[in-house]
């Protein structure tokens, strides 16, 4: 027997009005601990009913739920209503959960020997485990938003959404960068996002896969649209992360999948994330008609057979300055997707600058 487990929905956190936090049995009858997080701006409280009593309020996110006669022979149910309230007092849309308590007796009265079950049986309400916030914080200074704001903040103005902005902002990074393509120096390695910018610009040094993605990443979340770096590579030995260099007698790493850096933006509009690489110059795939994607959802389909092809992909072409939605079969860059075959692993984190050798330092990474 095989058991799937994945952390998909800690990595790819949504905007959710009202979430479980935890749910937990009560140390003494029977009953639960409900743990709620929200998302709203100026939290104030949550107000709540259970089984249409009078309405409570909730600062700290509890709510206890209790079945007061443990051996009843019948089924007994709980019905909470929910809302989160700002301190303006605008409020979500009201959730609900609903518990369910099956006692030893119940089960009995049909022939069955089976233990007492509580059950949350049905909610709109998802588990929460991670918030947007927690994958794209970086350490960006007034200084650097000031900065981001006078190189770029024009071409972001009149976006008609977030994820049009950061298109906007990965096409103005494609044409700077393009033609300093190539091996960067380890000097860049010591230096933060937009000083990587600044040296390259001057003439001093190259980029690839991984300086891309960092200064785009830098240069969205200082302009307020929440971006993160992704860093793909597949070690055959699992070394701690960053990848060091190879022991001078070892030679070699030997890898399963080669590297690569790449980002994603949360776009509030769509509450969901979306994949960019400005390397491959791709502003978003689809998958037929439904999109944007995330760039799990991207490395799935293109690794199903039945799927890939109908992926499509947004690619920028820095010599005539325009996009076009495109079969990937079309795509230009095809071979450079090989990168994301299925022997590869992704690995999500805050990124600590400068840089240390090659590779970010990862604060809490995550893999899939």
């Amino acid at each position: 027997m095989a058991r799937l487990e994945m952390n998909i929905w800690e990595l790819y956190p949504r905007r959710e009005e009202i979430t479980l936090q935890s749910v937990e049995r009560l140390s003494e009858g029977v009953g639960v601990r409900l743990r709620l997080n929200t998302c709203i701006r100026e939290f104030s409280h949550f107000l709540y009913t259970i089984d249409n009593m009078s309405p409570k309020r909730s600062t700290d996110g509890q709510i206890i739920v209790r079945f007061e006669d443990p051996y009843k022979p019948v089924e007994q149910h709980a019905t909470v209503y929910v809302k989160a309230v700002s301190k303006t007092g605008i409020s979500s849309k009201p959730h609900v959960i609903n518990i369910h308590y099956y006692s030893r007796e119940f089960w009995h009265r049909s022939g069955l020997t089976h233990p007492a079950q509580l059950i949350v049986e049905s909610t709109d309400t998802f588990l929460s485990s991670s918030r947007v916030e927690d994958w794209t914080t970086q350490y960006i200074t007034r200084e650097e938003r000031s900065y981001a704001q006078k190189k770029w903040g024009s071409l972001i103005l009149n976006a008609k959404s977030d994820y049009e902005a950061a298109k906007a902002l990965a096409k103005s990074l494609i044409d700077d960068l393009e033609q300093f393509r190539g091996i960067p120096s380890d000097e860049m390695g010591k230096l933060s996002p937009f000083e990587q910018y600044e040296r390259v610009m001057a003439g001093k040094d190259h980029v690839w896969c991984g300086n891309l993605s960092a200064i785009f990443s830098h240069a969205c979340n200082a302009l307020g649209i929440p971006c993160r770096c992704i860093e793909m590579i597949y070690p055959w030995r699992q070394l701690p992360w960053p990848i060091n260099k190879p022991d001078p007698e070892e030679g070699y790493q030997l890898l399963l999948a080669d590297g690569h850096g790449t980002t994603e933006v949360f776009s509030e509009s769509y509450n969901d994330w979306i994949w960019i690489d400005l390397s491959f110059h791709i502003l978003g795939a689809y998958l037929g008609e439904v999109g944007p994607l995330n760039l799990f959802e991207f490395y799935f389909f293109l690794n199903n057979p039945n799927r890939a092809d109908a992926l499509r992909v947004i690619e920028y072409d820095p010599t005539t300055k325009t996009e076009k939605l495109i079969p990937v079969t079309e795509f230009q860059k095809k071979r450079s997707l090989s990168v994301f075959k299925r022997d590869q692993q992704f690995q999500y984190g805050v990124t600590l600058w400068p840089l240390k050798g090659s590779h970010p330092e990862w604060l809490s990474p995550q893999y899939f």
